[in-house]
């Protein structure tokens, strides 16, 4: 909003000034030349709008794995105190919606996925509530690349591990299709991970599929890869292990679908009675995915 001021000097032919009518907010007096000062204040829009300043981009990882949604954070102000609005453009042909408003100089946050691997330039733009743009900001590179993934249970695999050891494994391809591991040995479920340099943490999650009762356990030493060990009781499984940057942004998972454990380690009758349920629901399990 723009205020300004008028003065009007006027030849007062008039003896007496009563005929002179003014608001509150005008003035007026008079000098020795009986001239009159008379004074008028406006308020109008300006005409001049200001656009916001460039934003910039404050947060966001710089790599990340495909299909994963991932947070990115921009910021601006507008010289006027509009409020704003906020274009992003992900560097893959898609381009936001305009998002807000938001106050001026307060942060704001969107979310995008990028389904090929590949190097994009993320940037964002800004505009007022008169429509006055800024221009685009400086870009912010991604890298999109898988960042982690389960490196000792994979589908179609089925581990015999006792005392410790990986003793020796048999592959089917039906179950591969069907997104199915199993193990049988005699101890606790042993996850290993392997990431790439841009993962700093990771959180281990299992879930019973029958159950639905679930265990997490978190490594953030990836010196020698990220691992996990679980005791968990027979049953079908779904696994999934989350893969954090340095600033705590989750930037990729690794999954394993379906995995059949067997714990050898309890009675045999109890093992062949749970055995037979478990078949039965594994079953119906894939059946109705």
């Amino acid at each position: 909003m723009l205020f300004f001021s008028i003065v009007v000097l006027q030849v007062s032919s008039i003896s007496t000034h009563e005929d002179i009518d003014t608001t509150d907010d005008d003035t007026q007096t008079y000098d020795s030349n009986n001239l009159t000062h008379l004074t008028y204040h406006f308020a109008t829009m300006n005409e001049f709008n200001n656009p916001p300043y460039i934003p910039n981009i404050i947060s966001g990882p710089t790599a990340g794995g495909p299909e994963i949604e991932l947070h990115f954070s921009a910021i601006s102000e507008d010289p006027d105190e509009d409020q704003i609005y906020y274009l992003w453009d992900w560097g893959d042909g898609n381009i936001s919606d305009w998002l807000g408003p938001f106050d001026s100089n307060d942060s704001m946050t969107a979310n995008h996925s990028w389904f090929n691997d590949g190097e994009y330039k993320i940037r964002v733009k800004a505009k007022d509530e008169a429509a006055n743009e800024s221009e685009w900001s400086a870009p912010f590179n991604i890298s999109i690349a898988k960042q982690i993934y389960i490196s000792n249970i994979k589908a179609g695999f089925i581990y015999f591990r006792f005392f410790g050891a990986n003793n020796s494994y048999l592959f089917i391809s039906l179950l591969e299709s069907l997104g199915v591991s199993a193990i049988i040995g005699d101890g606790g479920l042993g996850i290993k991970a392997e990431a790439t340099e841009n993962v700093n943490s990771t959180s281990f999650e299992i879930i019973d599929c029958i159950l639905g009762e679930n265990l997490t356990q978190y490594d953030d030493n990836g010196s020698d890869g990220f691992s996990s060990k679980m005791d968990i009781p027979t049953g079908l499984w779904e696994l999934t292990v989350y893969a954090y940057d340095s600033d705590g942004n989750m930037i990729d998972i690794g999954k394993v679908d379906y995995l059949v454990f067997i714990n050898h380690g309890s009675e045999e009758e109890q093992q062949f009675t749970m055995l037979s349920n478990l078949r039965g629901r594994v079953i119906h399990r894939i059946l109705n995915h």
